[in-house]
């Protein structure tokens, strides 16, 4: 009995420095996004230039040259991201059978953004854009996790369609999509604020919003009004401040 004790005891602090071992390299949900961000800012960056590219006759090289930058790096990162996490994904990924895959499929969303690119397909560089945005959504949201850039993206999309609603329909064309829309602007709203620690980050993100929520109430207001006007000035202004509220976000 005495042999036994004292080989429990002698084990004791071995097993106990290999949970504090454990515990210290496993990663933290923070850590992840906080990688996750960095390599994001970069494709927003790319993003950027790949839209000015969609609207030149003769693409520059010179700015192809710098989106293709940005998006290596954002590549880079994110391949460095998915062999750190991939077997060993924070607390709030464990479930995920899928995630391992999550990861890969954004990786392959890299790869289409750049062949597009390097083609001179500037629209399905982007397109290959929005979809790898999506991907990092559903990740988010699959795993009940709520950030507003999220959100936002929801919102922006249907905004989108509400512009080509509208140019196609007109203003009864958007009040069938206004109330979503107004929905889908409260969602943002209620999203915890993404810089709870960084008070000028949150101020700005804040005002960001305030402009959106503004714009949205303008848009109903004027649907609602006595007389009838064209809404599409008022869904671009509001698609800006989506952006401009996206990039505070991110």
């Amino acid at each position: 009995m005495r042999f036994k004790t004292a080989i429990i005891l002698s084990l004791f602090p071995i097993l106990c420095g290999m949970a504090l071992s454990a515990a210290e390299t496993t990663p933290t949900l923070a850590q992840f996004d906080d990688e996750v961000a960095q390599c994001r800012r970069l494709l927003r960056q790319y993003c950027a230039i790949t839209l000015n590219l969609m609207t030149q006759k003769n693409p520059s090289d010179k700015l192809r040259d710098e989106a293709l930058g940005y998006l290596r790096d954002a590549k880079a990162r994110w391949v460095a991201i998915r062999a750190k996490y991939q077997d060993l994904p924070p607390a709030e990924y464990r479930a995920d059978r899928e995630f391992k895959g999550r990861l890969t499929d954004i990786l392959d969303a890299f790869g289409d953004m750049e062949t597009h690119l390097l083609a001179g397909r500037a629209k399905r560089s982007s397109q290959a854009c929005g979809f790898a945005c999506g991907l990092f959504v559903a990740m988010h949201e699959q795993n009940n996790l709520v950030y507003a850039l999220d959100r936002l993206y929801h919102l922006r999309n249907l905004t989108k369609t509400a512009i080509a609603a509208t140019q196609a329909g007109g203003p009864a064309s958007l009040r069938e999509i206004l109330p979503e829309l107004m929905h889908r602007r409260d969602r943002v709203l209620l999203a915890p604020c993404p810089w709870p620690d960084d008070q000028d980050r949150a101020n700005a993100y804040e005002n960001s919003l305030r402009r959106l929520s503004a714009t949205v109430d303008q848009i109903a207001i004027n649907l609602g009004g006595r007389e009838q006007q064209n809404p599409s000035k008022n869904l671009r202004e509001l698609l800006d401040a989506i952006q401009e509220a996206y990039v505070m976000a991110l």
